[in-house]
């Protein structure tokens, strides 16, 4: 994959950062204020497993300046990515980074942390907020680019919380997540590789990546302590944050925040603030339920959603490691309501595995491959 036609400029909206990465062209837009350096950092960062899932070698065309430790720090994630590609259902193959000018960056002593209002960035920014100098609410990672109303009123309400808590929120423009879609890979499986690229793009010394598992749960995940630290260079130190807390934990955290709860906002759908509906959305609700507290963000989550909850398909097993937290729960709160609901939904995630695990077993793949090949046909 070659990463060509850099550019840096000052538009309208402020100063951006672009190259093509093959034949996508990733760009980064911050605030006018903010100083960026042209550089090939951010690209190939972002570029690397793109490029592992394609077998192809980055090369840096032109004589633009790459940071020697970050080049050492990607040698070693992709050991790492490869041991966990089969997980993410994906295919990675080992390759080489060449071209540009050795030299190390320079940029701004602020540390900045992602912020959108989700249970992970408000319970990180709480936690270390004595340490963070910026919020980032980007666009194009957790709603369209082209939702515009959202974004408007998420980042007002996120704006006024964070003033409450004296910090400030700047707001951040970026395709990059879409480099993976390009390629068909899913942001859950190089999304700490794309925030860092964000974070290189700014010119941070710091940055804080929220977790959004504890270390109880031993999954492989995009963004993961495991990981996350191999996204820096010599200037810009990425800081997996949050691990210490399960997502029930930090629910329950929140809720001792004036206004955390009521800026709540999960939802990727881009329908409204919060759908209510979409699996995310409905295990949220859960979660809030379990622990008995509400936020105006979200309906009440009745029979009709239970129903829906116990018959919902999940892929992940990082969401049913938060199913089976909220069934624990339930009981806890003897909710025997939600414990059916979402025990018959883990139970139908398990049996899915277990007819997985005996096709592979048993039948070599036959049923995978008879699946894969009507819908195919």
């Amino acid at each position: 994959m070659k990463i060509s036609r850099f550019t840096a400029s000052n538009t309208d909206k402020g100063q951006r950062l672009s190259a093509f990465c093959g034949d996508f062209e990733v760009w980064y837009q911050f605030p006018p204020e903010q100083p960026v350096e042209l550089r090939a950092d951010p690209f190939i960062t972002a570029a690397l497993i793109p490029a592992m899932s394609l077998g192809e070698d980055i090369e840096i065309a032109g004589d633009v300046p790459v940071c020697p430790v970050l080049l050492e720090n990607l040698a070693k994630a992709q050991h790492i990515f490869l041991c966990w590609a089969p997980h993410f259902g994906i295919s990675l193959k080992p390759i080489q980074i060449s071209g540009g000018n050795l030299s190390n960056p320079v940029g701004s002593q602020r540390t900045a942390s992602f912020f959108s209002g989700g249970v992970d960035g408000t319970y990180t920014f709480l936690k270390a907020k004595n340490n963070i100098d910026e919020l980032l609410f980007v666009k194009g990672i957790d709603m369209q680019l082209d939702n515009e109303q959202l974004y408007t009123e998420a980042y007002a309400a996120n704006s006024h919380f964070l003033a409450q808590q004296g910090a400030s929120l700047v707001a951040v423009e970026s395709n990059v997540r879409f480099l993976g879609h390009h390629h068909k890979i899913g942001w859950n499986s190089w999304n700490g590789a794309g925030l860092a690229s964000i974070a290189m793009a700014g010119g941070y010394r710091q940055c804080y990546i929220a977790s959004g598992l504890s270390y109880a749960e031993l999954i492989p995940e995009g963004t993961s302590y495991i990981t996350d630290h191999l996204f820096s260079n010599a200037h810009t130190t990425v800081i997996h944050h949050g691990a210490d807390a399960t997502r029930l934990e930090k629910l329950t955290f929140l809720s001792k925040h004036s206004g955390a709860l009521e800026i709540l906002r999960v939802c990727w759908q881009d329908k409204g603030y919060n759908c209510g509906a979409c699996e995310k959305c409905i295990r949220t609700m859960a979660g809030l339920r379990a622990l008995k507290l509400s936020s105006p963000n979200f309906p009440p989550l009745d029979a009709k959603l239970l129903t829906t909850l116990a018959q919902q398909r999940l892929y992940d097993p990082a969401d049913v490691s938060f199913l089976k937290q909220i069934e624990q729960a339930a009981i806890t709160a003897n909710d025997n309501a939600l414990h059916s609901a979402v025990q018959r939904c883990v139970r139908r995630f398990e049996i899915k595995q277990l007819s997985k695990d005996i096709d592979r077993l048993l039948l070599g793949g036959l049923a995978r491959k008879l699946k894969s090949a009507l819908t195919t046909a």
